[in-house]
């Protein structure tokens, strides 16, 4: 797990691609310095043991939850995902890429995410 402190609705990710959660340095580097970012690897992907079962969305919601409790971080988050017909309010954003480009476009989309995220972002300057 890493977090990156800062202010307003946390982003959260979830690395499930099988690599390390470094994987998204890139994408961290790219979003507003201000921004809290807390990304974690999924049981089973870098360094996270796996799961003793085969599991699915709700196992890893309740994961999520646990570890975020644990950070103290009780309100509302932003989960950036892949997670938007399963989830009631997403927002849907198409891009020409797959998975990686959270990586190797890292500066295309970091602004897309930062403008979704700034309607919840409250002012604290």
């Amino acid at each position: 797990m890493k977090v990156r402190t800062g202010f307003g609705v946390p982003l959260v990710r979830c690395n499930g691609i099988g690599a390390s959660l470094e994987v998204l340095d890139p994408l961290v580097a790219h979003l507003a310095r201000d921004t809290t970012v807390v990304r974690f690897d999924v049981p089973g992907t870098g360094g996270s043991p796996g799961s003793p079962v085969p599991y699915g969305f709700p196992y890893l919601a309740a994961v999520m939850g646990r570890l975020l409790r644990r950070l103290g971080l009780h309100g509302p988050v932003d989960v950036l995902g892949i997670m938007a017909a399963l989830l009631p309010h997403a927002t849907l954003h198409l891009h020409p890429g797959g998975h990686t480009d959270l990586i190797t476009h890292a500066a295309d989309l970091a602004p897309v995410i930062e403008a979704f995220r700034g309607r919840d972002r409250p002012l604290q300057r």
